[in-house]
């Protein structure tokens, strides 16, 4: 049963279709039907030929006579030739179809990865071929191939990031983080997965997430943040409130809530690209809860010295020592 029409035949072979009707018809040409459809065409386009040339027409001189009818003999002998090409046609159509298609998707997986790094106190985005987009953070390196294949679109991550998926639930997005993966079909998130560190970071804003590790797969829900240690395959689930990490993202803001010394000044080196070194550990036992957006380090370092007896000595290094009355 034919499936395409004479138009969307004519408009694929002048080049003119969009994918999906080039799909179609280069499918149905592969048909014994295609095929005895486009015989037929070709035969109604030579016998029309043919008709113009050997019909009732005053020839003037016999040269001429003889140069029309070498003529004639010459196109029967192409129209027999291009018959017995048509059966090649189909093939030749669904091997342009592909190559086409290839053009915008890695159907053979042979497309090279790109690399791209975030510096110390910078942040940059990047958009797929498929419209997704990565909002990356800090000393963040991301990998990820000029063409996604027709089974997967995969990138690889150390550091941090915030992905806007574009939904494609037969193409799963993947996030490989080395020791675990995050894998989505079209979702925001925000994942952070620094090698040094012991935790990986799964925050859900939209959508579904699942976290891979080994065999294990653990699910979230949209507003839950997971926390999963990497060392004993463990991980707790929380819900997260306030603004979404995005917006952090695009207004440079962080914040912590009774956090550790160590990890304020880890956020801090991350933004500012200023390295830190604690000359008394007393200074550890000190938590912080306080926000930040687009802060010069300074005014940070001043607010910390005000709600505790901690105190930094600026310079190439900032020395953090306890402040004694």
């Amino acid at each position: 049963m034919r499936n395409v029409t004479d138009d969307a035949v004519n408009r694929v072979l002048a080049g003119r279709g969009d994918v999906a009707e080039a799909r179609r018809v280069s499918q149905w040409l592969a048909t014994a039907e295609g095929q005895v459809y486009l015989s037929a065409r070709m035969d109604e386009d030579f016998a029309a030929m043919d008709e113009h040339l050997d019909g009732g027409v005053a020839v003037p001189h016999e040269k001429m006579l003889h140069g029309i009818e070498k003529r004639i003999t010459h196109m029967r002998l192409r129209k027999k030739a291009i018959r017995g090409a048509a059966l090649l046609l189909p093939v030749a159509a669904c091997l342009a179809f592909l190559f086409y298609i290839n053009m915008r998707v890695d159907l053979w997986g042979t497309s090279m990865y790109q690399d791209v790094y975030v510096a110390k106190g910078e942040h940059l985005q990047v958009v797929f071929q498929d419209g997704t987009r990565a909002y990356l953070y800090p000393n963040s390196r991301l990998s990820y191939p000029s063409g996604f294949t027709l089974k997967e679109r995969k990138v690889y991550l150390q550091g941090e990031g915030y992905f806007v998926v574009a939904k494609n639930p037969h193409r799963p997005f993947v996030v490989d983080l080395g020791r675990a993966s995050v894998r989505v079909t079209g979702t925001s998130f925000l994942v952070r997965a620094y090698a040094e560190q012991r935790h990986i970071l799964v925050s859900l804003d939209e959508g579904k997430v699942q976290l891979l590790s080994g065999k294990q797969a653990y699910d979230l829900q949209p507003g839950e943040d997971m926390l999963f240690d990497k060392s004993t395959n463990t991980y707790t689930i929380n819900r997260h409130h306030g603004e979404s990490a995005l917006i952090r993202w695009q207004e440079r803001s962080f914040g912590f809530n009774n956090t550790p010394l160590t990890e304020v000044l880890r956020t801090l080196n991350l933004n500012y690209g200023t390295h830190f070194v604690v000359n008394d550990t007393a200074a550890y036992h000190y938590q912080y809860t306080f926000s930040v957006k687009k802060k010069p380090l300074e005014e940070i370092l001043k607010m910390m010295e005000i709600i505790s007896p901690v105190s930094f000595v600026r310079g190439d290094t900032v020395k953090v020592q306890m402040t004694y009355n």
